[in-house]
């Protein structure tokens, strides 16, 4: 359901509203979350987004002296996830974010914990304020990834069929100059090079859609777009009835449930400090990620943690099978980066996305007439050879 009330354009969409479920196919969650998966290979940070709120949300439904023991069990469940999943060295979503912020996060637990294991009665998890440092970089980073997901929302073609379309529409336009040079060189009446005039203006819109990776002719037959390779892959393969491929650590399942030690996270303590021979013989988090412990993209869920109470949150606006990195055979080896010039097309839900499009043809229109009325003058100005 898009959001209603108020006229709003394309780049005026926000990403509190997509995540909270207000928008339809292209631009839902489930969009943003695959374009951060296959594109920019940033989905971690959505993860942590949707991580923090839901925390938050349980954190700030008691004060630490009214809390329920079941209330602690369950925040305590959900950090100590947490922490596996997005800053753990071994984890293949460990957030992209600075080393000090990352020590000073490490510090930060590892005080809560002692002081936990002095007095029991105290939490031994820590509050949503103390990752908020983390969380402004990753929301940053996010931001920049939705502004590039919105440009990508409003196209209904993918990159080969719109360099066919720039080519067709730059080969239309040179047609139209046959009349012209037909003209001119063989002295025939001018009239006749008003054939390429359509020709002209047709050339330009193909061209222009082109540049904009809006396919006339998709959008001739309605509210469509091209699937993407990922989503063409996931329609003919969809044998991986497991959500981990065959060659996953079995780490990875203990993560997930948030039983894996934090010795990695805790080493970041020990080696992490500036100048120190651990820290300079420690791989960079790009060699890591590629190391072969976890595939390049894996189904790696974030599952909710227990109902509070009588009292039960659940995640805002998950997806159908809770979040996940993609499975392991739409990796980026075997993946194309673009669907075919024909690849099928898929229906458009979002009347934003739709009207954006529309806005595209129409500019498209515009500026054909412009270069027509140009290209026009000057070949009606050409004289005759005879």
């Amino acid at each position: 359901m898009s959001v209603r009330g108020a006229r709003v354009k394309l780049c005026e969409v926000q990403l509190d509203d997509v995540i909270a479920g207000k928008y339809t196919p292209p631009i839902g969650l489930k969009d943003f979350e695959d374009y951060l998966c296959f594109r920019t290979k940033s989905a971690e940070n959505l993860y942590f987004e949707l991580w923090l709120r839901h925390y938050a949300a349980m954190y700030n439904m008691a004060t630490p002296s009214t809390r329920s023991h079941a209330d602690m069990l369950a925040l305590g469940e959900s950090y100590r996830q947490a922490l596996n999943i997005f800053f753990s060295l071994q984890s293949p979503l460990e957030l992209n974010v600075a080393s000090d912020l990352s020590r000073n996060l490490a510090a930060a637990v590892k005080d809560v914990e002692q002081q936990a294991r002095i007095d029991p009665s105290r939490e031994d998890f820590l509050p949503p304020s103390a990752f908020a440092a983390v969380h402004h970089e990753t929301n940053e980073s996010l931001a920049q990834s939705f502004k590039s997901f919105l440009m990508q929302s409003s196209r209904n073609a993918d990159r080969n069929r719109a360099r066919f379309a720039m080519f067709l529409g730059a080969l239309t336009w040179v047609l139209g100059l046959i009349p012209t040079l037909v003209c001119a060189s063989l002295g025939k009446n001018r009239g006749w090079r008003a054939l390429g005039f359509p020709l002209w203006w047709f050339g330009i819109v193909v061209l222009v859609g082109g540049l904009k990776r809006t396919c006339l002719v998709i959008y001739l037959f309605g509210d469509n777009r091209q699937l993407y390779s990922w989503e063409l892959a996931r329609e003919t393969d969809v044998s991986g009835s497991s959500i981990y491929g065959s060659d996953v650590s079995p780490i990875l399942a203990e993560m997930e449930e948030g039983k894996s030690p934090m010795c990695d996270f805790d080493s970041t303590l020990k080696s992490g400090a500036p100048g120190s021979p651990d820290s300079e013989a420690a791989p960079s988090t790009s060699s890591r990620r590629s190391s072969g412990h976890f595939p390049e993209l894996n189904y790696f869920r974030l599952q909710r943690a227990h109902s509070l109470s009588d009292k039960s949150i659940t995640m805002t606006a998950t997806t159908s099978g809770g979040l996940y990195f993609a499975s392991a055979h739409l990796n980026e080896k075997v993946l194309p980066k673009s669907s075919g010039v024909w690849a099928p097309f898929t229906c458009i839900t979002e009347p934003i996305v739709a009207q954006a499009q529309r806005e595209i043809v129409v500019a498209g229109a515009c500026y054909g007439i412009a270069v027509m009325v140009v290209t026009g003058a000057i070949c009606m100005a050409v004289p005759n050879r005879r």
